[in-house]
């Protein structure tokens, strides 16, 4: 049996906010025929009215719903425990996707599931369904005045976060069996206490770059042997990785798995570093969900500027050696 698994906040669904994703999770169950949607419901008060609400999700179509309890979890957000308990539940169920709504908290929410599943995720999309066999998701780029399009064959789970302008009313569809597992899924996950259980040395060449939390990209300005091995040395510093744009892959520099874009892969870092980068579409429609951005690029009217947080016009090669000798002070 195929599955579907969902992300709800308990606030949201209380105020009915959170039914449009349920019509999307209707419409891809309906395409793949025999398909289970399930439901893992966070930020729980445990209200009397709530589990009202969450009984009411079988209306719908919905077979399974999880929740969780956990006191700290009233106060604060925690991004590690709402990631493990929905990991979890991934595992048992093996959903071919998991849902959620766009906000910067989900983003952040969805990147961490996808690294533990090994997972493709796509965010903000605008639209997602199966089709001959594949899923494709859609999203709007420039303000609305370009849509990329990207095609999945399914052989890996995805995380979608959706456009919440983009939802309709979900049809009422009674589920033939339901079960509501209000288990203290939580319970042994303390994120107070980390243990260090093993290191091992990553390849920076290897590590995915959807994942990545940090990014040195390099561009045409910076294709020589030593402002390649400066890159990589950077990204080493900041736990990250290298990316590339695709006139480094077009000279065979670097490979297509690196390559940042249109073509390439589409990465939401939480910093990403450009090095002699102009910003051409193909290249910004790849990191349009990007917290921060740092450009590095000697034309004081590079268009990738116009899009970036903070800009320094120089010659990578001056620029990269005193971004590394910084950081290896502080880390002295």
């Amino acid at each position: 049996m195929k599955n579907i698994l969902m992300i709800l906040d308990s606030d949201d669904l209380a105020e009915n906010k959170s039914l449009g994703l349920l019509f999307e999770a209707q419409k891809i169950a309906f395409m793949l025929q025999d398909c289970m949607i399930n439901v893992l419901i966070h930020h729980n008060t445990l209200e009397p009215t709530d589990q009202k609400k969450w009984e009411n999700l079988k209306n719908y179509g919905v077979h399974e719903v999880f929740t969780f309890d956990r006191e700290s979890y009233h106060q604060r957000y925690e991004p590690d425990l709402l990631t493990e308990i929905a990991v979890k539940i991934a595992r048992n169920k093996k959903p071919l996707c998991i849902l959620l709504e766009q906000s910067s908290l989900n983003q952040e929410v969805a990147t961490k599931i996808s690294a533990h599943l090994d997972a493709h995720v796509f965010t903000n999309a605008k639209d997602f369904f199966y089709e001959n066999g594949r899923f494709i998701a859609i999203r709007s780029q420039n303000n609305g005045y370009i849509f990329q399009k990207k095609v999945y064959d399914g052989t890996r789970p995805m995380v979608i976060t959706y456009d919440k302008n983009i939802f309709s009313k979900p049809l009422l569809r009674e589920s033939s069996s339901f079960k509501l597992m209000a288990e203290n899924l939580g319970a042994s996950i303390d994120p107070t206490k980390i243990l260090v259980t093993g290191r091992s040395k990553v390849s920076l060449e290897s590590m995915d770059l959807c994942s990545s939390r940090t990014i040195v990209a390099v561009g045409r300005g910076c294709m020589s042997r030593s402002c390649l091995d400066m890159a990589f040395k950077l990204s080493s510093l900041l736990n990250g990785t290298v990316g590339c744009t695709r006139p480094v892959v077009d000279q065979k520099i670097m490979t297509l798995d690196r390559q940042i874009g249109q073509t390439g892969e589409e990465v939401s870092p939480e910093l990403l570093i450009a090095c002699g980068i102009s910003g051409a579409n193909e290249f910004m429609m790849g990191i349009s969900e990007t917290r921060r951005l740092i450009a590095i690029n000697t034309d004081e009217k590079a268009r990738i500027f116009d899009f970036s947080d903070l800009i320094v016009v120089e010659d990578v090669n001056i620029v990269l050696p005193l971004f590394i000798s910084q950081l290896e002070s502080i880390r002295m």
